[in-house]
Formats: structure tokens, sequence, C-alpha cells
């Protein structure tokens, strides 16, 4: 039987439960059993918007959480108001009439979001002391405190980190597709794409999976990298790490990318909007390494190798 908790609940409202994690929610939702066991220090306010149109399904209306029609159950029309409030609530109904005593108290834990914009790079440390540095357009999510039994974190787009060592509370990174799941490590994950996230180690063993559930765990251990993609699954194979951390130390890494691949790096590393390249170009592949150089730079010397011109007008790029 799957146990509602706060990291479940966060899952839902990001879309990121499985079919059974989903049931087991709303399942939860519509029981009675929510009355006294809505799971303590969570972040209400991170709920609210899936929750609640979860409940309007269910009454097939579509009011205000400040206008709950009285015949509702008690403890539904509190949780809702509680979410859309995003503060901790006490509820209780005095045994007068039909009425039973219940009385519950809920806790309300703090999330933080962090985010870069594009050309931007930001480290970030976390109160356990794990580091995580973001690499551009990308955002992390975690809840302060973390809980006695676990850390959490959510990450869009691409985060260097350097996890504190902590047995008793395993150490998560959940994309929209895949989990990492470590104890104390050095590790580098790259999610920009809902469908795909590749995983590098440089130091440790970090357990990779797909959120779905059909397939099992993977351990990676140190130069070990980890490929994952909704419609062929994970694959594993041994790489020099240090080749894929570059982008940290401002090195603008190609390895064999696609053209296509390789414009969408140069839009998050510049700041730029690149124009939609030719079709037969956008298939071609590149390899190649710049150091703290101009976007000028870098297209210059594609452009030789790959045979196009170009031409920058202030932020937008176009290649043909």
């Amino acid at each position: 039987m799957i146990k509602v908790t706060p990291e479940l609940l966060a899952r839902y409202t990001e879309g990121l439960c499985s079919p059974k994690e989903k049931r087991a929610v709303e399942k939860w939702l519509d029981s009675s059993e929510a009355e006294t066991s809505f799971p303590p220090e969570d972040d209400l306010s991170v709920h609210q918007r899936a929750i609640w149109h979860h409940v309007e399904q269910r009454i097939g209306q579509r009011t205000k959480p400040e206008r709950v029609a009285e015949y509702w159950k008690p403890w539904l029309m509190a949780a809702c108001l509680s979410l859309a409030l995003g503060v901790s609530f006490l509820f209780w109904s005095k045994k007068t009439e039909n009425k039973t005593i219940a009385e519950v108290q809920v806790a309300s834990a703090h999330y933080q979001t962090v985010r870069t914009a594009k050309g931007e790079k930001r480290s970030v440390k976390l109160a356990d002391g794990t580091e995580i540095y973001l690499n551009a357009d990308s955002e992390i999510r975690f809840p302060e405190p973390f809980s006695d039994t676990s850390r959490l974190v959510f990450l869009k787009g691409e985060a260097y980190f350097t996890v504190a060592k902590d047995k008793k509370r395993p150490f998560t990174v959940q994309t929209s597709q895949t989990k990492v799941k470590v104890l104390g490590t050095i590790f580098n994950l790259k999610a920009y794409h809902p469908h795909t996230a590749t995983l590098v180690v440089q130091e440790g063993k970090v357990q990779f999976k797909s959120i779905s559930g059909k397939e099992k765990p993977v351990i990676f251990t140190a130069n070990q990298r980890g490929i994952f993609n909704s419609a062929s699954g994970l694959k594993k194979d041994n790489v020099y790490a240090i080749r894929y951390l570059g982008w940290k130390d401002d090195h603008l890494v190609f390895d064999n990318e696609s053209m296509h691949e390789v414009a969408r790096t140069l839009e998050r590393w510049y700041d730029v909007e690149i124009n939609e390249i030719p079709e037969a170009l956008s298939r071609e592949h590149f390899t190649g390494d710049f150091h703290e150089k101009t976007l000028d730079y870098v297209l210059e010397r594609m452009s030789y190798v790959m045979e196009f011109k170009y031409s920058i007008n202030n932020k937008s790029v176009t290649i043909h």
C-alpha cells in the first residue's frame, strides 16, 4: 500500500506521479482517512492548484476556497482553505447533534526555489551542507528544512551536486522522468528536456532510475554516465567525467552532439535566440571545447568546420 507523504503530494502537483501513485493520492483525498492522516510538515501552498482542481472535479463546480459550501466535509473545507492561504491550520468540529469530534493540526513547510536565467550560473548551499551549482536556464526547488527521514529536491535544467553525507537521510533529486538517490557523492544531472536526462558521476555511488517504475534502479560509480530516454529507457557507459563537467568552469563542451542540440545550448549559454537552422545541418554532429570564448568566436570556428554561414543581430542569430 502506498503511503501518502509530503514528497508524494509534491510529485502529484508536479504531475510526476506514476499511475499507481496518482490513484493512491486521489483515493486518499476521497477517503475519511484524510481527517486524521494529512501528511505533517507539508508545504500546502505547493499542492494548492492540483488538489483544488481534484476537489472541483469531485463536486462538479468551480467555487473559490473562501466561498466553500457548508455541506462539504469539515476536513475538506479546512484543507482547501489552508491550501489557498498556504498557512498552517487547526480545525475542529464540536460534538453537537450529528457532528463528531475531530481535531487535526498541520504544520506548513517552506519550499524555496532558485532559478537561473539564460547566460547565468549560480551556486546554492543547502542547510545540510550540500552544494549545488546551477547551469544557465535551470531551476532547483527544495524544502526548508528537510524532513527527518529524507532530502528531496526537484530539478529542471542542469546542476552539479556535491552532496553532504547523511546515512539516515538519503538525498534524492527528481526530474520530470527520473530520480537520482545518493547518501553522499558528487555528480552532474542534466534534464532540460521533459523526456530525457543525463547523469555523470564524478565521485561515489549513485542510484539512477525512471519514476515510472518500469525498470529496476541502476547503480553508477565514478566516471560512468547514464542516459535516460522515455522511449528507449536507461543506458549506461563509461566516460571521462571531467569532460562533462567543464561547464561549471566556463568550458563550453560539445561531445558529438547534433547541431539542433548545439543551437539550444548556445541559446542558454549566451542568452540569444537562434532562428531555425536548415534541416540537413540540424542532423549533423559537432565536437568541440571552448573556454571563455565569445559567441562570435564560437560560431566562427564552428562555421569553418560545419560549412555554414551565420549572422548576429543583437540577440538574434541566423544560421544558413
